[in-house]
């Protein structure tokens, strides 16, 4: 390997300054790397979070129908990428650990050196300026004795010009020489301070780079391994895929989703089943039961008619009840349940008065005799009434007669039903 003490040397003496801004640079090194694999930690997890949300949307695709297991593949492929490309962030961000230490650790080091190497730079200071001293003194010096030896030439130039010209080639010869002796001095003090910065410079650099190296050494082993790992699972995918053959995905869609294996039987006439039906009955039996209905009926038109000749104060009762319980069945109930109600009471009412006429026919026959006795008495008594005048009370109003208000008590019971 070559050596620093060998290279850096040179006319203007400037080897010591060109190593000192290389060994400042091995810091701005170290942090353009840090720089450089920070951004690419960034690079991977920003990666490794658009493979997580692409596998989110592989497992919120369609889970049914044939293709449904290489969703499944997709799903899980893109999972383990994701976190293949996580871990490589890992593993850089501890590169990234690393190198920041080392540079806090060359930051120190570089103070250091520059202590250390103060004294070399002070020589190359002094030497760089003996040197353009001692360049102006032998400029000086060759005017000055070009100059004494035309004075010494020219015959005709009087003797004080010749002694003045000998005392200044004398100064300039004793100061090109006494600078030459300085020159001398500084450059052997140089040349062993040289040396010795030279070679501490190369073993600082040395360190930087072996330690840079394994900085590089580090991030490629990273990056090899991780894609060595997303090589398999790319092979892995590959063979999955390959292993749902066309067959297969039919068999697995059949299994999940059969429904039976048994086709439609034929289907054949059958006789209704009449054994739940009651048995015929007789015609005696019927003649009983329509006896018993007649009897029934009878037994409602005396009840009407009892109701009927209680009066008018138990009618007025009766409409006020009725009345009361329609107004709470019409505030309870419905609309469609007031049209039944009203139905249902109709043919109720319509029931009751034809029983009515019924038992009057029967009851017509009987009474005929008793009618035409109890007609003359009602025509005296109607005589009677449009005989006598109507009753007036204190206040000059016609006084309504009983028998009025028992007919207005009936209409308005039969109006509450319908």
């Amino acid at each position: 390997m070559k050596e620093f003490v060998d290279y850096f040397w040179g006319e203007k003496n400037g080897g010591f300054d060109v190593l000192y801004h290389n060994m400042k640079h091995g810091l701005v090194s170290s942090k353009e790397l840090s720089d450089h694999i920070r951004e690419r930690c960034q690079i991977e997890e920003n990666y490794s979070r658009a493979l997580t949300k692409l596998s989110k949307s592989a497992a919120n695709s369609t889970s049914v129908g044939t293709f449904a297991p290489v969703w499944q593949i997709l799903k899980n492929s893109s999972e383990r990428l994701s976190g293949l490309h996580m871990d490589m962030v890992h593993k850089f961000q501890e590169i990234v650990k690393d190198i920041q230490k080392y540079s806090e650790e060359q930051h120190k080091k570089h103070k250091t050196m520059k202590d250390q190497e103060s004294g070399t730079l002070e020589v190359v200071q002094s030497i760089q300026q003996t040197t353009q001293l001692v360049q102006k003194a032998k400029e000086s010096y060759a005017a000055r004795c070009l100059e004494y030896e035309k004075f010494k030439r020219d015959t005709g130039a009087s003797p004080k010009d010749v002694e003045k010209a000998e005392v200044k080639f004398k100064k300039a010869l004793d100061d090109y020489k006494s600078l030459l002796e300085k020159y001398t001095n500084v450059r052997n003090d140089f040349e062993k301070k040289m040396l010795v910065s030279c070679r501490n410079f190369q073993e600082v650099e040395i360190d930087h780079i072996r330690k840079m190296k394994s900085f590089i050494e580090s991030y490629a082993k990273a990056s090899e391994n991780n894609h060595s790992l997303i090589q398999q699972v790319h092979v892995a995918f590959k063979q999955q895929s390959d292993e749902q053959t066309v067959e297969k995905l039919i068999d697995q869609f059949i299994q999940t989703k059969t429904t039976g294996v048994e086709k439609p039987g034929p289907l054949e006439f059958e006789e209704a089943d009449l054994s739940n039906l009651p048995l015929a009955s007789s015609p005696e039996q019927q003649e009983k039961q329509n006896s018993s209905h007649d009897s029934k009926l009878k037994e409602k038109g005396k009840q009407n008619s009892s109701m009927s000749s209680n009066g008018p104060a138990a009618t007025k009762h009766m409409a006020r009840g009725v009345l009361r319980k329609s107004k709470s069945w019409f505030l309870s109930r419905g609309k469609k349940d007031k049209k039944k109600e009203k139905k249902k009471k109709k043919k109720e009412v319509a029931a009751a008065t034809a029983v009515e006429v019924d038992d009057k026919k029967r009851d017509s026959i009987a009474a005929n005799d008793a009618g035409s006795e109890q007609n003359s008495v009602t025509s005296k008594d109607s005589k009677e009434n449009s005989q006598t005048p109507p009753e007036v009370d204190e206040e000059g109003f016609t006084i309504r007669p009983d028998h009025a208000e028992h007919i207005l008590s009936v209409s308005f019971q039969y109006q509450s039903c319908i």
